[in-house]
């Protein structure tokens, strides 16, 4: 598989509605000037909840790989541990390369909001 192409796999619908809520978030806190309310704190989480279960779902699906049924529980209780781990049992030494796209889409965002 060519670099291009697992760029493409990486770079799906579900990843954009993660960054686009990670935007939301720093405009969020930016207008709010730190002091974000409990409601807009608990519809970010539910956010990224749901934006992160697309991801690996639809993910897998592209890359044919088959998840185990209790996939959500390891989502709900160890949450970044467990996509790490399913970055790196999809892709090896890929998930590497996975990772720095992603910093760097976010950290883009991140400054992009800093001005």
């Amino acid at each position: 598989m060519t670099i291009l192409r697992r760029i493409r796999l990486d770079l799906g619908p579900a990843f954009w509605a993660l960054l686009a809520l990670w935007a939301m978030a720093l405009w969020c806190e930016r207008i709010s000037e730190g002091d974000q309310p409990w409601s807009v704190l608990s519809a970010l989480r539910l956010g990224y909840w749901i934006a992160g279960s697309w991801w690996i779902v639809s993910d897998s699906i592209r890359r044919g790989y088959r998840l185990i049924p209790v996939w959500g529980l390891y989502l709900t209780l160890i949450g970044w541990l467990a996509v790490l781990v399913y970055l790196f049992r999809t892709r090896g030494w890929w998930a590497f390369l996975t990772l720095a796209l992603y910093l760097l889409a976010f950290v883009t965002v991140g400054i992009a909001f800093m001005w």
